[in-house]
Parts: C-alpha cells; sequence; structure tokens
C-alpha cells in the first residue's frame, strides 16, 4: 500500500521507524539472558568470567567465550529484529508480555508446590515418619541441603513451569489464603500445643514474599501500578506514551540492571550468595527454603 502522492510503501515507512525501538527493546532481553548466564558460567560453572579479561593477568581462553556471549546477543537481537522488518511493536509487545506472563505462573505453580512439599517431607522428619516410609538413606538425603534442594526443589520448579504452560490463568490470589492458612496453624499449635512450628514459620514467609513479588509483577504486567498523574492525566496519548517509554528507560530499566548487578555479582551478593550455598534457617526443623 502506498501513500498518495508518494512512492514508497506506509507500511515500511512504518516499519523502518519502528525498526531502533525494536532492536533497543530485543538488545535488553538478550543481554539480560546473556548476563545471567555469564553469571551462572562464572560462580557455578567455576569458570573466570568475562570481567577477567580487564585484568593484568594472561585470561583463559573460556573468557574470551563468555565475553562473545555480549556481542552474540547484540547480533541475535539484530537478526530478530531484520529478520522480518515490518512485524508491528505490537505483536513484539504482545510476546514479550505473554512471555512474562507465563514466567509469572511459573513462578507461582513452582512456589506452591515446594511450599507444600518441603514442609511434609520436614514434618515427616520431626516425628521419624520419613526413616519408616522412605528409609534411612532417604531421610539422611533429605536432612541435606544440597540433596534436597537439586532432587525434591529443582523438579517441582519445571513441574510448576510445565503447570503454568498448561494453564492461562493466574491463580497467585491463592496466596493470600494460604498464608493466612499457615499463620493461623502457628498460633493454634503455639497457643493449646505448644507445637514446635518453625517450619510452619518459615512456610508463611516464604508464600508471603512470593505473594508480594508475585502479585507486584503481575501488577505492572497489567498496567495496574500507581502513577501520580498530575500532570500525566492531562497528556495526550503520544504523550502519555513519551512519559511511559522515557520512564520505563531511565526509571524501570535502570532500576531493574541496578538489582541485578549488584544483586548477582559476586559469591557473596545478595542473590547469588545465598543459591550458591542453598543458605537454609538456621533452626534444626525449619523449612530449607530461605535461599529461594
Amino acid at each position: 500500500m502506498r501513500s498518495p502522492g508518494s512512492s514508497t510503501p506506509t507500511g515500511a515507512v512504518a516499519s523502518g521507524a519502528a525498526l531502533p525501538s525494536r532492536f533497543f527493546a530485543w538488545s535488553l532481553l538478550w543481554l539480560t539472558g546473556a548476563y545471567l548466564l555469564n553469571v551462572a558460567l562464572t560462580f557455578w560453572g567455576g569458570l573466570p568470567g568475562a570481567a577477567s579479561l580487564l585484568g593484568d593477568e594472561p585470561a583463559h581462553w573460556s573468557a574470551y567465550l563468555q565475553a562473545a556471549l555480549f556481542p552474540g546477543a547484540i547480533a541475535a537481537a539484530a537478526a530478530q529484529t531484520w529478520r522480518a522488518p515490518q512485524t508491528p511493536l505490537r505483536d513484539d509487545a504482545r510476546r514479550i508480555s505473554d512471555a512474562n506472563a507465563m514466567f509469572i505462573r511459573g513462578c507461582f505453580w513452582a512456589v506452591f508446590l515446594i511450599g507444600l512439599a518441603d514442609v511434609a517431607i520436614t514434618f515427616l522428619r520431626l516425628h521419624g515418619f520419613l526413616e519408616v516410609l522412605a528409609g534411612d538413606s532417604i531421610e539422611r538425603t533429605m536432612a541435606h541441603q544440597a540433596y534436597r534442594s537439586l532432587y525434591l526443589h529443582a523438579p517441582l520448579i519445571i513441574l510448576g513451569f510445565v503447570v503454568a504452560a498448561r494453564r492461562s490463568t493466574l491463580d497467585f490470589t491463592w496466596l493470600a489464603l494460604l498464608v493466612v492458612s499457615a499463620e493461623f496453624l502457628i498460633v493454634l499449635m503455639r497457643a493449646f500445643y505448644t507445637y514446635p512450628s518453625t517450619y510452619l514459620a518459615d512456610l508463611a514467609r516464604f508464600w508471603y514474599s512470593a505473594l508480594f513479588l508475585i502479585a507486584s509483577a503481575h501488577t505492572l504486567l497489567a498496567e495496574g501500578h500507581v502513577r501520580v498523574d498530575v500532570f500525566y492525566a492531562g497528556l495526550s496519548r503520544r504523550g502519555k506514551g513519551w512519559v511511559d517509554a522515557v520512564g520505563a528507560i531511565l526509571l524501570g530499566v535502570v532500576s531493574a540492571w541496578t538489582v541485578l548487578i549488584f544483586g548477582t555479582w559476586g559469591d557473596a551478593s545478595a542473590i547469588t550468595g545465598p543459591l550458591l550455598v542453598f543458605e537454609k534457617t538456621e533452626a534444626e526443623y525449619g523449612a530449607y527454603l530461605k535461599y529461594l
């Protein structure tokens, strides 16, 4: 289709103007994946990391491969952008939003399944039932944090995302009822039975933190977040778009990358540190959920 008095297809003009925006958005996603893969290879895989190239000592060959992840991510974003240059931005936005919604659903089901399973294992161990039902070797395995994380939590995380792929609805609102139920059991056990409820308290904190984070992510995804709209409400549609775009880049993207870098870069960082050692509570019969 061509505009009147012009020899240039209007669709090509529109898509050409959108190419920088598409490239920028996909570059952010690909670079995030490259950065997280570099972190995993460095702190879990024991490789030197791309940052070792900045040191004075000769770098290992694997450091060059890790550094290549980042230009590779840019190249992948460029290929994805120019492979179908006439793809509308709304289609890209829908694909990314659908992926985010899938991720949020997967997190919910993983949290739900891991919480129930971990507390059930802890309850059985506390009362000596696990050794009777599953044997002494299983009981000792479930008492070890790393084994429980790898052989119980990891499969349940995968199962959670499988369930999320088959369900299109987000059921995180049930977490509020689960948190209240766990807190009610804690009060009941302490008040009437003096029952050691450390693992229930861990479960309540685990589910509450998940409720806060998952609900926050869903609220942002569904455009339900609170904004101070003293000026925003009176802007035109184009003006609101500029405010949203600039705010997302200067506030959202910068904040996210700040949390990501300071939270993951280093074996003692707030995110990577607990994951490396599968951190758990100090209580003997607490739930093994703290690292998550």
